[in-house]
């Protein structure tokens, strides 16, 4: 929730950086490269996300929480 109670259009870009980055299994330099920021912005975004939703992840369970999350978000 407190990642979709972003405003636009900060929530759709933190949504696409999410997508992105568990998309190219949390690697940094593909998923910076994708959305087309440097890898410092990408790892910014990431921190970010990680505190708006209180998830460490630096961990696997939270960056596998996280991919849980978004996946029940847009089943497609």
């Amino acid at each position: 929730a407190p990642l979709l109670d972003r405003p636009d259009p900060e929530r759709e870009t933190l949504l696409a950086t999410i997508k992105a980055w568990t998309d190219h299994n949390c690697a940094w330099e593909p998923a910076a490269q994708e959305l087309h920021v440097h890898r410092h912005t990408l790892r910014n975004r990431i921190d970010q996300i990680g505190t708006l939703l209180d998830l460490d992840l630096s961990s696997f369970a939270g960056r596998a929480e996280l991919w849980t999350a978004v996946q029940l978000l847009d089943p497609a």
